[in-house]
């Protein structure tokens, strides 16, 4: 296993020992000769929850448009600042920690592969936000190509990126884009080779309740995405819910983008959107909320769209194999999880084989690539991969510390993949995995 040292971040004690040093004179200034706190009115209201009464004297201070909030959130800033800005080691505190916090090593996180290039987000400190950049390998962070830099388009650094998701052939990508943490996204298309914007500009694709998602056809001619009520559509209580599929060909004004599926999905159902590698299928998976409940919805190449899985089914992950097939993780008579497989071209769950049997360990993830099963596996805290050969031969256990622990995983070149290895005592790294150079034909060599 070769390690990938392009992502190195830690975050020093000092920083808690300065912040505590400040509280604790905040707290001595207070208990001496500070003016007293402003009051606050107690205004009762009573509920009873199984007949048991509750009373809260300050629920009025939840309606800030309440003029009477604001003199009062006004009164307590004004208190606050005349303790903190009157602290004498204040303003060389907020220089070291400024020091501190500019001087965190890059990140990179939300790995894409296609194409042969690598997407993903670069955290660059001192920047406010991150860069999306592109690399030509996870050892060459030195091949960067900045495709989006949103602190340049909003030097105020309130503009953020949601998510990202770039064609089959990498020449061109969906960006969903916030102002100020409102998480309500707007998906703008870039040329990535140039950072030129095309143009393409969807609104409501993400939203604070359920995310969003895109997913692009195979001549990207256009885009499935999500999309949330308009102002009109819906009560205004409603427009953060319901939550539907669209299509959107590109070129094209939005008022003439057109519903694909979702009228009969739950007001609280999440969608993600997933592709094959030839993008020409594609899967809509709807949680019904944060339950844990998941359906899926299969687009086969001429269009149509059908239901493979229920919210009883118990599977909350399917993933396109190589060939097209599904690989599906289910707990259904298996708390800690198996994995089924459908065959390329059927829909039908009663038809699904089983890849790999239930064990004694928590499936939390499956990857399929060309040749390999990728599993990240709970055993007690730890996460760990496990590789196994399509046909559910064991292959491989990547070595854990007791303190250890795998989070995302994602493929690369042909069977490779790079996973992102955390600890209580170093810093996290993304590493490399070639299940050749651990094969037992490799050892042998």
């Amino acid at each position: 296993m070769k390690q990938n040292k392009f992502s190195r971040f830690h975050f020093p004690q000092i920083l808690t020992a300065a912040i505590c040093s400040v509280l604790i004179w905040a707290s001595t200034s207070i208990a001496g000769d500070a003016a007293p706190l402003p009051s606050t009115e107690r205004r009762p209201v009573s509920d009873t929850y199984h007949k048991v009464s509750v009373t809260d004297y300050y629920r009025w201070l939840e309606n800030f448009d309440d003029p009477k909030v604001k003199v009062w959130n006004a009164e307590q800033n004004l208190f606050t600042r005349s303790i903190l800005d009157s602290i004498p080691a204040r303003n060389a505190i907020k220089r070291q920690l400024t020091e501190l916090l500019g001087g965190s090593s890059t990140d990179y996180y939300g790995l894409n592969y296609c194409a042969n290039k690598l997407f993903c987000y670069k955290f660059q400190p001192p920047l406010q936000q991150p860069l999306l950049i592109t690399l030509d390998s996870p050892e060459d962070p030195f091949s960067e190509i900045v495709i989006l830099d949103v602190n340049k388009m909003d030097t105020a650094g309130t503009t953020s990126m949601d998510w990202f998701r770039p064609t089959k052939d990498g020449k061109i990508i969906a960006i969903s884009l916030s102002q100020k943490g409102s998480e309500k996204g707007t998906v703008r298309v870039f040329e990535t080779a140039t950072g030129r914007e095309l143009g393409d500009t969807v609104p409501g694709v993400n939203g604070p309740t359920a995310g969003g998602d895109v997913a692009w056809t195979h001549d990207n001619s256009g885009f499935f995405y999500t999309r949330y009520p308009r102002t009109g559509e819906r009560p205004d209580k409603d427009l953060s819910f319901y939550q539907q599929v669209y299509f959107h060909k590109m070129g094209t004004p939005t008022t003439e983008d057109t519903y694909v599926i979702g009228k009969d999905f739950p007001r609280i159902a999440e969608i993600e959107l997933g592709e094959s590698d030839d993008h020409k299928l594609f899967i809509a998976d709807v949680s019904n909320g944060d339950g844990g409940e998941h359906a899926h919805y299969l687009r086969d190449e001429t269009g149509v769209w059908t239901q493979i899985t229920e919210f009883a089914d118990l599977i909350p992950t399917v993933e396109f194999g190589h060939d097209n097939s599904l690989y599906l993780l289910s707990r259904m008579n298996a708390p800690k999880g198996k994995v089924l497989r459908l065959a390329p071209g059927i829909t039908d769950l009663s038809k699904a084989e089983t890849a790999v049997l239930k064990s004694n360990v928590t499936i939390r993830s499956v990857l399929p690539t060309k040749d390999y099963l990728y599993l990240t596996e709970m055993d007690g805290g730890p996460i760990r991969l496990r590789v196994l050969k399509l046909d559910g031969q064991e292959h491989y256990v990547t070595p854990m510390e007791p303190i250890r622990s795998i989070g995302s995983v994602q493929s690369i070149d042909g069977d490779d993949v790079v996973m992102r290895v955390s600890s209580y005592t170093e810093a996290s790294a993304w590493y490399r995995f070639d299940p050749f150079r651990c094969s037992p034909a490799f050892e042998a060599n």
